[in-house]
């Protein structure tokens, strides 16, 4: 009998040495998810660039975004047909600011005003969904008023308000933005903490006497992590729109902070003489909310449970 059985000993592990290991395996699916690569590759070089901002300017690679020259207003680009000042290869704005530094320190803004945004609204709805998904009855119609209470309200509306009320700043931009942003976190995070309050696991940990606390930290919570973090994408992504869009009418980052939205609206009436001033920074603003949508839809299909 234990002659017998030998082989098959042998075949199983031959077997387990074949087969990929879950490292590979995600390895493969990432290379296999364009829309991921591509949004990472975009999303981390508009990163880089961002944080290594004041390297460049040391280096003298960039200047000084807030320099002004007003003998140089409104120069002309690299490719444009007139004469073009070395000094300035992306051109000056109406008072002769730099418009590359202008770009890569609006970069910084932009994703400054993006994750801010996804923590503190990420963080509400989170604690919300889950605690009404999980909870259930009276917790869930209360969570649920929550949720219907702020859907009534515009946020666009409450956000200019708001700005109006206690003054247009970067970080009162981004207090209002996070403040009213949590629903679609709490809305997924409830639903999908109703579906896994009621698998095995979570009823084991029940059955063996787990704290409420214990068991959303430790059971359900890794478990809709990969849910979470496209929601926590999308979400950032809607942030820097409505940050722009703020900044464009005037209600959002103020002068002369670099904001690619505020950058639109002081070239906005260049725009027949001088269209590169908002191509520029409307260009920049769309790559970097499709790099991010691009990553959370990779990042769906490569980690979502059902992918695996």
């Amino acid at each position: 009998m234990a002659e017998a059985a030998l082989p098959l000993r042998r075949q199983q592990t031959a077997e387990e040495i074949l087969e990929p290991s879950p490292l590979s395996k995600l390895r493969k699916r990432i290379f296999k998810n364009y829309s991921f690569l591509i949004g990472a590759i975009i999303l981390i070089l508009i990163l880089v660039v961002a944080v290594l901002a004041p390297v460049f300017e040391a280096l003298g690679l960039i200047q000084d975004p807030y320099a002004q020259d007003l003998a140089k207003r409104l120069q002309n680009p690299f490719w444009h047909e007139k004469k073009v000042d070395p000094d300035h290869v992306f051109g000056t704005d109406k008072v002769g600011r730099d418009y590359l530094s202008r770009l890569v320190y609006g970069a910084q803004i932009s994703l400054l005003i993006g994750f801010s945004t996804m923590i503190i609204s990420g963080s509400i709805g989170t604690v919300l969904g889950v605690t009404a998904g999980y909870f259930g009855g009276r917790v869930d119609m209360v969570v649920n008023f929550i949720i219907n209470t702020r859907l009534a309200m515009p946020v666009f509306l409450v956000a200019m308000a708001a700005v109006v009320a206690f003054g247009a700043s970067l970080w009162v931009v981004i207090l209002v933005l996070g403040l009213f942003l949590w629903d679609r976190f709490a809305v997924v995070m409830r639903s999908i903490t109703m579906q896994a309050r009621d698998l095995d696991y979570v009823k084991a940990a029940r059955a063996l006497g787990c704290s409420p606390p214990y068991i959303i930290v430790r059971e359900i919570f890794p478990n809709v992590l990969s849910s979470l973090t496209v929601v926590a994408t999308v979400e950032m992504a809607n942030a820097i729109l409505l940050e722009a869009a703020l900044s464009f009418l005037g209600f959002g980052v103020q002068a002369p902070t670099p904001s690619w939205g505020l950058m639109l609206n002081e070239g906005r009436e260049y725009m027949f003489f001088s269209p590169w001033l908002l191509a520029l920074p409307g260009t920049c603003l769309f790559l970097l909310v499709l790099a991010i949508n691009l990553f959370g839809d990779g990042l769906r299909d490569v980690t979502l449970e059902r992918e695996r």
